[in-house]
């Protein structure tokens, strides 16, 4: 009796789904499916179960008013049922609202869940059990199986022995071609349909092995962790170690602040953007580099010749010094309307400059 009231029914073997088209068009076979050969047991009754084709259906069944009595529906060559029982309705689904149940019409696009049961019924023993929520997407259908799957086995049992073997995931909308208007699809982790026969079910506890199965798993409540999505910042440095990271975009500046003429002399303030672009109109220009208002980072100035073998002869740093490669000034190109990319690296006082070699960068 211990089994009978703690475990009740027993999964042995087989009673997997088969012929599921999944992802398809929404024409009759993307609708249906089939269950193998396989067996339960009742404490020590050894229940042998027969292979139902895809094109025979499982019974529907769902509840119904205040009291949650439960109703059966066969729908000839489907496992789900339609909100008005025609091919003018969506598929339904079993809502509990204003203290009762009853059949709701699941949105045009959106996605309902079918459990398969296996119970001791004589004539039908495989069963289909119409899902009691409706979800926008196919991932959170995935994620609310387990909790539909916990409610119907210890709170709204329909038989004294049923043991969940599957749940499917159902898209509806009135152009699909099937009778039903649905079509089955897969789950968020690429497959056919939820599988529970290897999961622990009592009825008492429905738990799972699963990761793809636990509930919660949108709730975003493991703040040590970065977010696919990019929202969550680093509150530290982050060492990569012996590592590196791979697959980095090019940066891109959302502006590039233009400091103008050069003239003879001219401010670089690091402070306005961390690209900027100067024109250079004099043979000869000074470049004060201003570092008020910003920490270490790297900056950029686009340097645009207007006219040729125009040079920056000489670079100062507020507050800092200067450092060039070989301690010579710096090489730019001389032809006119040539381009020159100049580099700052600022470590919070001092500035190493030097001439970016465009032939040395590789552009994506």
């Amino acid at each position: 009796m211990y089994h009978h009231f703690i475990n009740g029914l027993r999964y042995v073997y087989g009673l997997g789904l088969n012929t599921l088209s999944v992802d398809g068009t929404g024409i009759t076979a993307d609708a249906q499916f089939g269950v193998d050969v396989g067996a339960v047991s009742d404490e020590d009754l050894y229940l042998a179960i027969s292979p139902v084709v895809a094109t025979t259906g499982l019974p529907v069944y769902y509840m119904t008013g205040a009291g949650a009595d439960w109703n059966r529906s066969i729908v000839s060559g489907f496992s789900a049922r339609t909100f008005g029982g025609t091919s003018a309705t969506r598929l339904a689904y079993n809502q509990y609202t204003g203290g009762a149940w009853q059949l709701t019409q699941v949105p045009s696009n959106d996605f309902v869940l079918y459990h398969v049961f296996a119970t001791t019924e004589k004539d039908t023993p495989m069963i289909s059990v119409m899902g009691q929520e409706v979800y926008a997407t196919k991932r959170l259908a995935r994620e609310g199986a387990l909790t539909e799957i916990q409610s119907i086995v210890v709170v709204d049992a329909i038989f004294p022995e049923m043991r969940p073997i599957a749940t499917v995931i159902m898209q509806t909308n009135l152009s699909y071609a099937s009778a039903i208007n649905a079509k089955i699809v897969s789950t968020d982790d690429g497959d056919n349909y939820v599988d529970w026969r290897s999961e622990t079910v009592t009825r008492s506890v429905v738990s799972t092995s699963d990761h793809g199965s636990l509930t919660g798993l949108l709730v975003d409540d493991h703040t040590q962790y970065l977010l696919a999505d990019g929202t969550r910042a680093l509150s530290a440095n982050w060492a990569a170690g012996a590592f590196g990271i791979t697959g980095l975009k090019t940066v891109s500046f959302a502006s590039e602040p233009a400091i103008g003429s050069s003239g003879a002399a001219f401010n670089w303030t690091l402070a306005n953007g961390q690209q900027q672009n100067v024109t250079l109109d004099d043979d000869t220009s000074d470049m004060t580099i201003v570092t008020a208002g910003v920490g270490p980072n790297l900056y950029r100035l686009r340097v645009i010749h207007s006219g040729a073998s125009r040079t920056i002869a000489g670079a100062v740093v507020s507050g800092g010094v200067v450092r060039t490669p070989g301690g010579t000034a710096l090489t730019l190109s001389s032809g006119d309307g040539d381009i020159d990319w100049i580099y700052c690296l600022f470590d919070g006082t001092n500035c190493d400059l030097g001439v970016i070699d465009l032939d040395m960068l590789t552009w994506t």
